[in-house]
């Protein structure tokens, strides 16, 4: 550090690593890149640390207000990046459980699991969209469907169907319907089987369907 001063050296010092708040954002910029203000100095656009940036790839875009840690490699902020994420009197954490991992979105979405409970939960989202190439399987004891569902395609089932007119509904089907094997009854009455007696027709009574 030939012909450096005592004033530059601690300035260098200084910068290697402060903290700071984002106040400013580029998401078009190739990387992406935010500002920083940490007391008096004002960085320059600077990358931010994301979780992860090769084969696999994580985004979740830095906010204005959020606070973190500018690293600068020789000092030089003009070199630095930002890694985020320090909670402030302003920005406060979505938990204060030991047992919980959350996120939390501006919109009031929230993404919790508690690994205590074994519980985990989505709440405050508006729509959903899972799309599989192959399948999809949910696989649980007991699974609740608190809405109307809608079947675009061949509906399939091999435990058997039951259900009720809850909510005062009925079950009405439009189209063709066909039964093979096994009995299919109304009412206790198997209707293949079921004759009509007592009913003239050309002097015979009534068979049942054959």
């Amino acid at each position: 550090m030939g012909g450096m001063d005592t004033e530059d050296l601690h300035r260098l010092i200084a910068n290697l690593i402060r903290r700071g708040t984002v106040m400013a954002v580029d998401l078009t910029a190739t990387p992406p890149c935010v500002r920083v203000s940490s007391g008096a100095m004002e960085s320059d656009w600077m990358p931010w640390v994301e979780n992860r940036a090769g084969e696999t790839t994580t985004w979740s875009a830095p906010t204005i207000g959020e606070q973190g840690i500018i690293f600068s490699p020789g000092g030089e902020p003009e070199q630095g990046v930002f890694l985020r994420g320090i909670y402030s009197s302003t920005i406060r954490p979505p938990s204060t459980s030991a047992d919980e991992h959350v996120r939390q979105f501006p919109d009031g979405a929230r993404i919790s699991y508690d690994h205590t409970s074994g519980h985990l939960q989505a709440t405050g989202i508006k729509t959903c969209n899972v799309e599989a190439s192959e399948r999809i399987t949910l696989k649980a004891p007991d699974i609740l469907l608190d809405g109307r569902a809608t079947v675009t395609d061949l509906l399939s089932y091999q435990a058997g169907m039951s259900g009720t007119n809850g909510k005062g509904n009925s079950t009405a089907i439009t189209g063709d319907i066909t039964h093979h094997t096994g009995k299919l009854s109304s009412n206790g009455v198997v209707l293949h089987t079921h004759t009509h007696g007592g009913v003239q027709g050309g002097g015979d009574n009534t068979q049942g369907p054959n």
